[in-house]
C-alpha cells in the first residue's frame, strides 16, 4: 500500500461527499467550500455546526451518509 505509486487522485473519478461546518473555527468553512467545489462533492453545509460536527449534528452527519451509501449500491 505504501510503495504503490498513485497516479490519479480518486476524486477525479469517484464521486465523494462532504460536510462544511459553517461555524468552524478550526478549518475555515469557505476553504472547506473550495476544496468540495474542486472535487465536484456533494456538499451539504450545516449552518451554526461547529468542528465537532459529528458530534453536535449526528443526525444530519447519518443523513449525508446514508446517501453517499445509497449512491454507492447504484
Amino acid at each position: 500500500v505504501f510503495s504503490t505509486p498513485i497516479k490519479v487522485a480518486a476524486w477525479t473519478s469517484k464521486p465523494s461527499w462532504g460536510i462544511v461546518a459553517a461555524s468552524d473555527k478550526i478549518i475555515n468553512p469557505d476553504l472547506e467550500r473550495f476544496y468540495y467545489q474542486r472535487a465536484h462533492s456533494h456538499t451539504t453545509v450545516l449552518a451554526g455546526a461547529s468542528h465537532a460536527v459529528y458530534e453536535s449534528r449526528p443526525k444530519e452527519v447519518a443523513a449525508v451518509i446514508e446517501d453517499a451509501a445509497k449512491h454507492a449500491q447504484q
